[in-house]
């Protein structure tokens, strides 16, 4: 089986999941190519992104490499909304079958959508939000993180203070989260990193560092995360005690004991961010029982359902359901 992966690079979890979607495809045998679309917007990203795959021995091809690649591949997998058109075409001019995966919200029916051999949604609110005449060929795989990669590092004592990491990007609508979140952790007397694509005014125990491409080395430093989507499933294989903050406040992650039906990491739903609520939290965590029991309950619930050999092994499933017609 030839997979070609298609992607429009922009920074962001969507780049990250093609990334480790494609190793893991590797790692399990798979022919795998990738077609990057939108180099230049992003140079340095692109760089890094070409040395991963390298290292993988996947090769990256341009959309100039179309006519020559598309009669050998047997999958085309599109991963961004602009590239759905694009791979609609391919499929009409080389008989390839195609499969969208739907990383956002608000996507509503059309041509390239009804076209495509079967869909798959990251989230069960993406699934949710499709209409009624897409539901059966949608199917549902989570963000899956690598294990091996994102582990807890060996005997890492909390810090003193403990360190909170906010890391994503911030919308309008995720202002008045790192805001509460600021306010809290000034209040606990802890210390927070902000990693994100915007600055805002925050109190003297903020430190603000920026964008950043590779989030690891980071994470591996800091306590405490609170982030949404694709970043706090890495946050949770890392171990670190994990709250999910976005546009609204879902609380920390304190079990394992819960099914993914029952468990929202997308940062949309849960309770208006307040100070008083995450500081609540935070003092909690002051607590090494509470700490600890914290720690454990994130990486156990990563281990049990959102692990990238899950989401390799799933899609798998839907590229054979596809080539068996």
């Amino acid at each position: 089986m030839h997979v070609l992966l298609v992607n429009i690079l922009f920074q962001g979890g969507q780049t990250t999941h093609t990334i480790e979607l494609a190793v893991g495809l590797k790692r399990k045998g798979v022919k795998v190519s990738f077609m990057l679309i939108g180099e230049k917007a992003y140079p340095r990203l692109a760089k890094e992104f070409r040395k991963i795959m390298a290292e993988n021995g996947i090769p990256v091809f341009t959309r100039s490499d179309a006519k020559t690649l598309l009669p050998n591949v047997d999958i085309v997998h599109a991963h961004s909304s602009w590239t759905y058109a694009l791979a609609v075409r391919w499929k009409e001019i080389y008989g390839v079958p195609v499969v969208f995966t739907i990383h956002g919200l608000g996507i509503r029916a059309d041509q390239r959508l009804e076209k495509a051999n079967a869909l798959i949604a990251v989230g069960r609110r993406t699934k949710e939000g499709l209409p009624d005449e897409l539901q059966e060929k949608t199917v549902l795989i989570t963000n899956g993180v690598d294990l091996e990669k994102y582990k807890p590092p060996p005997d890492k004592a909390p810090s003193k203070p403990l360190i909170v990491l906010y890391a994503g990007r911030l919308t309008e609508k995720k202002v008045p989260g790192l805001e509460a979140l600021a306010a809290a952790v000034q209040k606990a007397g802890l210390l927070l990193l902000v990693a994100s694509d915007r600055e805002v005014p925050l109190g003297r125990n903020a430190v603000f560092v920026g964008w950043q491409e590779e989030l690891l080395p980071i994470m591996q430093q800091v306590d405490v995360l609170f982030a949404c989507g694709r970043t706090i499933r890495e946050g949770m294989a890392l171990g670190l005690a994990c709250g999910v903050l976005g546009e609204n406040y879902y609380g920390l992650i304190t079990t394992a004991e819960v099914s993914p039906e029952n468990l929202d990491l997308s940062g949309i739903t849960g309770d208006v961010p307040s100070r008083d609520a995450i500081l609540k939290d935070l003092l909690l965590l002051k607590k090494p029982k509470f700490f600890k029991k914290c720690r454990s309950a994130a990486r156990s619930l990563v281990e049990r359902f959102y692990s990238l050999d899950q989401m390799v092994e799933r899609t798998l499933e839907v590229y054979s359901k596809v080539l068996a017609g």
